[in-house]
């Protein structure tokens, strides 16, 4: 996949992914440094650039398992039926 295409499931989780650090009340920011992972990479995720990996999805629930509902990160990015099965 190149850097200008990007599937309509990961836009859509990007979307999700937004939505649940402003319901966290975190800045793109003060995320990044709770979990441990950059701002480049929050950004990235934000716009659908990136699907993270096992490491930054577990480092991300951290600081958000507060809006999480008791589901997993995984599963509130993925819930849209566009999504690929997994």
């Amino acid at each position: 996949m190149t850097a200008s295409h990007h599937e309509p499931w990961q836009i859509e989780a990007g979307h999700r992914f937004r939505d649940l650090r402003h319901r966290s009340g975190h800045t793109q920011e003060s995320l990044s440094v709770a979990a441990g992972v950059s701002r480049p990479v929050i950004v990235d995720l934000e716009r659908g650039y990136r699907v993270p990996g096992p490491l930054i999805v577990r480092r991300l629930a951290r600081p958000l398992e507060g809006v999480l509902e008791g589901r997993t990160l995984s599963s509130w990015l993925l819930e849209s039926n566009d999504s690929p099965a997994r």
